[in-house]
């Protein structure tokens, strides 16, 4: 019998590095919290500046990081998932995203 593999890693193989430009099938949007959906990077660093205080926390916090997750598994960006995985400030989280993506424009 073939081993099952994650949906999220399955994906993860088709989608470049960057996500800049790239939005994931909707099955890999990010879900925060209070319900809305963050479809890729672009979005997920205007969200950041926007997010109320207690959606950000159940997903930063001492026991784990959502965002870093959901940048490594669908987006393969190891990078920035380690970047951003430090990251226990919105605004901080949310500059180090714009400034990722800027470098990868340029």
């Amino acid at each position: 019998m073939a081993k099952k593999t994650s949906p999220i890693t399955k994906k993860a193989r088709v989608l470049p590095a960057s996500g800049i430009k790239n939005t994931p099938s909707h099955e890999y949007w990010f879900i925060l919290s209070s319900g809305k959906e963050i479809k890729n990077l672009k979005e997920l660093a205007e969200d950041l500046g926007d997010m109320e205080d207690f959606v950000f926390s159940h997903h930063v916090n001492d026991h784990r990081n959502d965002f870093s997750n959901w940048i490594k598994d669908v987006f393969r960006d190891f990078e920035l998932a380690e970047k951003i995985a430090h990251c226990k400030e919105k605004k901080k989280a949310q500059l180090v995203v714009y400034e990722h993506l800027m470098g990868k424009l340029w």
